[in-house]
């Protein structure tokens, strides 16, 4: 019977609902924990139109807990499965048990004399059970038990961990014709590792196969499982850390332990002999728990955990005298702070050391304990009167000592800045001294700004924000409950108008000199912004309130905005028009360069504008934030790759583009050889190089990296130039030609050193004196010079003749 995918007006079948009997949890978390299910059963079928529903699914038939350390009450199967349709039970009792401790965990379960049923086929057993043990120190173990299994009306011989079994039976459902009903068997699943077990004594999977309306179908079931235990071995117990390590005599300090094994309800402390009971242990989890620390003398504890698994090795914990404090010098000091006190008395602890002064505390790493009976801290800064000095160490807190802060008037010596606009919202600095934080005004014009929104950074350091005043000068003086500064002069200017400005139009390069007229100009503090562009006031000279000049920045043609800023305010904008100018362009160098571009080439001309200046060289547009604009008359810009030849360089801003300047784009020149091919050491030779791509006064010749200017170079044609060779040691030279294009590859120029110093050209000659060897300088030549000196000397001596390219005879 083939499966069949389920569509609407295929047939529907639902059967049994979700039955869970005799179920024990586990008390706590893995690792420990242990469950037990002493039956299952989880069938449900369904699919849509036309069969109506046979029964609703989802319903759970029983679900019981069993407590830790106890076992389920038993259940009768038959009871519990009276609300199921398509499965029922005429006998059969069911039970479970899961216990978890810090020795061990163990679950069991077991369903005793069942006879059931499903669709009308019988499942039966005499006992069905599994148990398992994980103990702490053992190996776990897992065992099942099934006795007189038969599934389906066929009997089942069960086997530990075997191979499935499958049997069949016809049903009958309403809607679904030659129904059958298959099961898959396993019995007697145990599995066991280092730290766990489960068992399963019987697991059946059920399913149905009919026709439909002559539809073949496949409708998976589902499970039927008893007999299911599992369990897990607990840590063992161990301390590994407590925080805090300290705390004082009088006990409370709550203590984190961390560890493995710890037991909620059922874990003890004990600190230096006390024990601390369960009931006031809080467990958080198998690796942490918590506990209030009870009262102890002075000095190290042991501190270990118990459970019924045994105790942990120890944890140290040092229980803290509090600290005392008997005297404190000096008794007085100014209320801005800063004064060095020092406290005598006992218990001072290095790193874990505070104190308290009229109620602001100076953190440990402000106080230096120099001896458990000697602390010195600064004074934090306080209003004028006596102030309690405290000292708290991990043992607790000191009596109080009397500390008396004496008044200090404050004093004002600068302001910065010390003018604004009328609209205030200025935020000005001022220095001097006796500034308390919280505890200072500020005063300007009448108007006090309060404490709250002044801000004390320093004894001689406060900012605040200015208020709204009418222009002129005013008087700033800064007050504390000690008294009131001298005052410093603050200046409220009213915000400056522009009513003209000439000329109203100008270049778009810029440097047009304007003058605008209004008020309320300040010299030295003055910018104006045109077009968006600031003006800073090094360059806006202010003639007097009402007057300013100006030089325009370069900027794109048409109308733009110009304010003036001064500290009292921005003016309300006037217009001014950039007038266009078509860029030129008179001249370029470098006017070559090679292929490959990458020349950087400087362009004169006119109407060049920063950052909207583009180039274009043989058609290629090179952008303006690739060109740099250093004035009006000056770009420089890299060329990008193009073939060999001359382009035209043209330059363009918004208001046009230049004429064109030629560049040449130059390959690299090549060489096919060089005349002659050798000569001596001490130069002189005349070589002759062809090739091509060679420049009348823009051409050089390297010899072993030696360059020979262009001067010293001769260029007959573009496929031919002559240099005197320079002195060189003897053996091979490597020669290049270079040109705007770039460099040549490498031709080889042999340097002789034999019997004179020689001179070269075409065949070269060289006689040496008083009946000496007569050198031609050919190269072909030099075995014969070689075997007449070994003659003359009796030395045997070796040279290699090379021929390099064509000789003179």
């Amino acid at each position: 019977m083939r499966s069949h995918n389920w569509s609407r007006g295929a047939a529907t079948v639902l059967v049994g609902g979700l039955l869970a009997v005799g179920v024990a949890t586990p008390a706590w978390a893995a690792p420990g924990d242990a469950s037990a299910t002493a039956l299952q059963v989880a069938l449900a079928a369904s699919g849509g139109d036309p069969l109506a529903v046979i029964a609703d699914a989802g319903v759970t038939v029983a679900d019981v807990d069993a407590p830790p350390d106890e076992t389920a009450a038993l259940l009768d199967v038959a009871a519990a499965l009276s609300g199921a349709v398509g499965v029922g039970a005429t006998n059969g009792t069911a039970s479970a048990s899961a216990t978890s401790s810090a020795t061990g965990s163990a679950g069991a379960s077991s369903v005793d004399g069942l006879v059931a049923d499903v669709l009308g086929a019988a499942v039966t057993a005499t006992t069905l059970s599994g148990s398992v043990s994980c103990p702490l120190g053992g190996a776990p173990t897992a065992s099942t038990v099934v006795a007189d299994l038969a599934v389906l009306g066929t009997a089942v011989t069960a086997t530990v961990n075997g191979p499935a079994v499958t049997v069949s039976s016809a049903v009958t459902v309403d809607g679904l014709t030659d129904a059958v009903l298959t099961a898959t068997v396993r019995t007697r699943i145990e599995s066991v590792t280092a730290t766990t077990a489960s068992a399963t004594a019987l697991r059946i999977d059920l399913t149905l196969t009919g026709e439909a309306a002559g539809v073949p179908v496949t409708i998976p079931v589902g499970s039927i499982v008893a007999g299911v235990a599992d369990c897990t071995t607990p840590d063992a117990l161990t301390a590994t850390g407590l925080t805090p390590g300290s705390g004082p005599t009088a006990g409370g300090t709550v203590v984190t332990v961390t560890g493995t094994g710890f037991v909620p309800g059922a874990t003890t402390v004990t600190v230096g002999g006390t024990v601390v009971p369960a009931a006031d242990v809080t467990v958080t989890g198998p690796t942490t728990l918590t506990f209030p620390t009870p009262p102890h003398a002075a000095g190290p504890v042991d501190v270990t955990v118990g459970t019924a698994a045994g105790t942990s090795a120890p944890l140290g914990f040092t229980y803290v005298a509090p600290p005392t404090g008997t005297g404190l010098t000096p008794p007085t000091g100014p209320s801005v702070g800063g004064t060095q006190v020092t406290v005598t008395g006992t218990g001072f602890v290095p790193g874990a050391t505070t104190v308290t002064i009229g109620g602001t505390v100076v953190p440990a790493a402000g106080v230096t304990v120099l001896d458990p009976t000697t602390l010195t801290f600064a004074t934090p800064p306080h209003a004028a009167g006596p102030a309690d000095v405290t000292v708290t160490t991990p043992g607790g807190t000191s009596a109080p000592l009397g500390y008396t802060y004496t008044p200090v008037v404050p004093t004002a010596a600068g302001l910065d800045p010390d003018a604004g606009p009328t609209a205030g919202g200025t935020e000005v600095t001022v220095t001097g001294t006796g500034f308390l934080p919280g505890a200072t005004t500020v005063t300007i014009g009448g108007v006090v700004v309060p404490a709250a929104d002044v801000t004390v950074t320093g004894p001689t350091t406060l900012t605040f924000s200015t208020p709204a005043h009418a222009a002129g000068p005013v008087d700033v003086t800064v007050a504390t409950a000690a008294g009131t500064s001298a005052p410093l002069d603050y200046t409220y200017l009213p915000a400056p108008t522009a009513a003209v400005l000439s000329p109203p139009s100008g270049p778009s390069v810029g440097g047009t000199q304007v003058t605008v007229t209004g008020t309320g100009f300040v010299p030295g503090a003055t910018t104006v912004t045109i077009g968006g562009v600031v003006v800073p006031a090094e360059d806006v000279t202010v003639t007097g309130p009402t007057t300013l000049t100006f030089p325009t920045p370069p900027h794109a043609s048409g109308p733009v905005d110009v304010t003036v800023q001064t500290p009292g305010g921005a003016t309300a904008p006037l217009p001014y028009t950039y007038t266009a100018v078509v860029p030129t362009a008179a001249g370029i160098a470098p006017d070559a360069g090679p292929t490959a571009g990458g020349t950087v080439v400087t362009v004169t001309g006119t109407g060049f504008l920063p950052g909207a200046t583009t180039v274009t060289v043989g058609g290629a547009v090179v952008p303006a934030a690739a060109v740099t604009v250093t004035s009006p008359t000056t770009l420089t810009f890299t060329t990008p790759a193009q073939a060999a030849g001359q382009v035209a360089v043209t330059v363009a801003t918004a208001d046009g583009t230049s004429g064109p300047q030629p560049f040449s784009y130059l390959a690299p020149p090549t060489v096919d050889g060089l005349t002659p091919g050798t000569g001596p050491t001490g130069g002189g030779t005349v070589v002759t190089v062809t090739g091509t791509g060679f420049v009348p006064g823009a051409t050089t010749v390297t010899v072993d990296g030696r360059e020979l200017p262009a001067d010293q170079v001769t260029v007959t044609s573009p496929t031919t130039l002559r240099f005197t060779t320079p002195s060189h040691a003897a053996g091979d030279a490597q020669v290049r030609v270079r040109t705007a294009g770039g460099e040549s590859a490498a031709l080889t120029f042999r340097y002789a050193a034999v019997g004179g110093t020689g001179s070269g050209s075409g065949a070269g000659s060289a006689a040496g004196s008083g009946g000496g060897l007569a050198y031609t300088g050919s190269d072909v030549r030099l075995p014969l010079v070689a075997g007449l000196l070994a003659l003359l000397t009796g030395t045997a001596l070796l040279v290699r003749s090379r021929r390099r390219g064509p000789q003179p005879a």
